[in-house]
């Protein structure tokens, strides 16, 4: 897997599965699994359907880019649509009482989960990055290459006999 990668799709919720897969097969390269795959998978999903449903209004015209990239520092998702536009100031906070719960919920949960989300391109972009220092698949193989050369050197070392007195 490359460094950088991206997907399109249109606006259609029924294309959610697509970026599951996509952010599944992500994480698996850069073992990142249990809780915090969970994390990267709830925030990513969350402003993917955010593009579909209010940037792009649910028309399956209209494309929302994922885009990929692996830093030293971690993995970034830049999700991307060709709506209007937002000012993720004005929405209300989803934990105020007063509030229907609803609005800015996605928001909010992209906020809780990724490690640092902005905005760009007046709101037609968010960009959530995640701090990960964690093993890709070329990483892992070299230490299980490293753990085998360990390992059979000692299966070479014979014991010595024991005979019983001390």
């Amino acid at each position: 897997m490359s460094r950088d990668k991206s997907i399109r799709l249109g606006s259609s919720l029924s294309n959610i599965h697509t970026v599951n897969q996509f952010v599944e097969d992500i994480c698996d390269h850069h073992n990142i699994f249990n809780s915090y795959f969970g994390h990267i998978l709830t925030a990513v999903t969350e402003a993917v359907q955010n593009a579909m449903m209010h940037g792009n209004q649910n028309d399956p015209e209209k494309i929302v880019t994922v885009t990929f990239e692996h830093t030293p520092e971690g993995l970034c998702f830049t999700i991307s649509d060709q709506g209007n536009g937002f000012d993720p100031g004005s929405l209300p906070d989803p934990t105020d009482l007063n509030n229907d719960g609803l609005k800015g919920r996605g928001l909010f949960l992209m906020k809780t989960l990724a490690d640092e989300v902005s905005f760009h391109n007046g709101g037609n972009t968010v960009e959530l990055f995640f701090n990960i220092t964690g093993i890709d698949q070329e990483h892992a193989a070299h230490r299980a290459q490293q753990v085998n050369k360990y390992l059979k050197t000692t299966s070479t070392v014979k014991d010595e006999p024991t005979t019983g007195k001390q």
